[in-house]
């Protein structure tokens, strides 16, 4: 906790940095020139709104000189009107240029500046070759920069600033308390565990399978090997083992047939005692080699058995200050012990289930329920983790990028293409207009001429010399038109 403690907090202060830089670098930027966009956009709307209205004068001015030159009663019509309309579609034509050359350079300007947007600023790389610019002054707040705004970035905050680790216990700690619900629904004492354990102490604390390194009868020698220091046989009370536990008795039968030894801690028999002493060596070196063995191991058994033997430990624990005493005992005294010590076991098994009680309350309820418990620091840590994804930072400035680069710029030169479009077709009119007003007031022009010269040489003269006054007055038209 200690780790992830240290960790957030420097993650903390360098997300305030970077929000700081992001606000007066990226945000108030745009919210600032909001005034300027609306400006702009209202001067557009002005423009755009008075070269339509300037069109459809042309259109009307146009349509007015047509009606002028087809239903003018006069011999030569006036060519004002066609001039008028020259001009209005001129003037349109000579707008439209200006304003499709600004929005075709717009264009120009933006497709490489989404260019450069997208290929070297907004890069890994990019966020590094001008942080200067971006003012990214910190190592952090460029891998910042890297995770949240670069197109390859992933967006996990955590592993930028080395929280996978710090806070991957959240997960280690889910699992051990599942471990701790499946630990809880068991029982902490088992009443019927703890009376077989006190009835195993009391009939078997001295239960011992003592094997010979001699060779015995190979008739009985599993009863013989298996034998304990009982006095007649048992049922094992272990399952996995053999079902019959072999005692003294039986001990005695095997060793050279039923009904000639006994042993002195045996319950059958009235034949030659077994003791720790007797026979004697004398008596057993006359006896077959494998009743030689069998004898002696007897004897060994005796002498565990017999009363003050100090064969065994029966060490005393003081309980309270754990400290060990060592102590011999024999077999009795060792066989009570282990029903004292078992005694003892389930003693403080009753003690530990009291202190498990306890501890259970405390690590279900107070640790992980409680207002400072762990439910509450891992939701904590759940959240930050779902938090300190930043990607959305990423998707809202490609929002703006698609916006201006794929939204906006398409749109500026498909009006560009329109302007120039509409002028290029004004051009094919004002051709037209050209050639209709030079018509007729070239007409009106020749005709007036051939009026004035007939009123100055009479109508007699006429077709005299008709020839040569057209002549003279196209001649004076030339020269008055330069």
């Amino acid at each position: 906790l200690t780790t992830a403690v240290s960790a957030v907090r420097n993650a903390e202060v360098s997300l305030l940095e970077f929000r700081r830089i992001l606000g007066r670098q990226f945000v108030q930027p745009f919210v600032g020139s909001q005034d300027d966009f609306a400006s702009l956009e209202d001067a557009r709307d002005v423009v755009f709104e008075g070269v339509g209205a300037w069109a459809m004068v042309c259109v009307i001015v146009g349509l007015f000189a047509l009606f002028v030159a087809k239903k003018s009663r006069r011999k030569y019509p006036a060519a004002q009107p066609s001039a008028c309309a020259w001009c209005c579609t001129f003037i349109f034509c000579i707008v439209a240029q200006l304003v499709g050359g600004a929005l075709l350079t717009s264009t120009i300007v933006m497709t490489e500046m989404c260019d450069f947007w997208e290929n070297d600023v907004t890069t890994q790389q990019g966020y590094i070759d001008y942080a200067a610019e971006f003012e990214l002054e910190t190592n952090w707040t460029r891998a910042i920069a890297q995770t949240c705004m670069a197109s390859t970035g992933t967006g996990r905050l955590t592993e930028t600033f080395g929280l996978v680790g710090a806070l991957g216990f959240q997960q280690e700690l889910d699992q051990h308390y599942e471990t701790f619900e499946v630990t809880l629904a068991s029982k902490v004492l088992d009443n019927a565990k703890n009376d077989r354990l006190r009835t195993l102490a009391q009939d078997w604390g001295g239960y011992f399978q003592l094997n010979a390194k001699l060779a015995l009868n190979p008739s009985g020698i599993d009863q013989l090997n298996m034998s304990t220091l009982f006095a007649h046989d048992r049922t094992s009370p272990v399952p996995s083992s053999s079902s019959t536990v072999f005692g003294l008795d039986t001990y005695a039968n095997l060793i050279a047939g039923p009904g000639k030894y006994q042993f002195l801690h045996g319950t059958s028999g009235d034949a030659v005692m077994i003791n720790s002493t007797h026979p004697t060596e004398d008596f057993i070196i006359t006896q077959p080699v494998l009743v030689q063995h069998a004898l002696r191991y007897a004897k060994q058994k005796e002498q565990l058995l017999e009363t003050g033997a100090a064969w065994f430990r029966c060490d005393a624990l003081d309980l309270e200050s754990g400290n060990v005493t060592e102590r011999q005992c024999d077999y009795e005294s060792f066989s009570a012990h282990v029903g004292t010590l078992a005694n003892q076991v389930l003693a403080e098994l009753e003690d530990l289930g009291a202190e498990a009680s306890a501890a259970q309350r405390l690590f279900q309820y107070d640790i992980r329920e409680g207002d400072l418990g762990l439910n509450n620091i891992l939701q904590q840590v759940r959240t930050l983790l779902s938090r300190f994804n930043c990607r959305f930072v990423w998707w809202r400035l490609k929002s703006i990028t698609e916006a201006m680069c794929r939204t906006v710029t398409p749109s500026l030169l498909e009006a560009a293409g329109a302007w120039i479009a509409m002028a290029c077709f004004s051009l094919i009119i004002i051709f037209i207009e050209y050639k209709v007003w030079r018509h007729l007031k070239d007409n009106r022009a020749v005709g007036l001429d051939i009026e004035r010269y007939e009123k100055k040489y009479g109508e007699g003269k006429r077709h005299k010399s008709l020839d040569d006054a057209y002549a003279e007055v196209v001649q004076a038209h030339v020269e008055r038109m330069g």
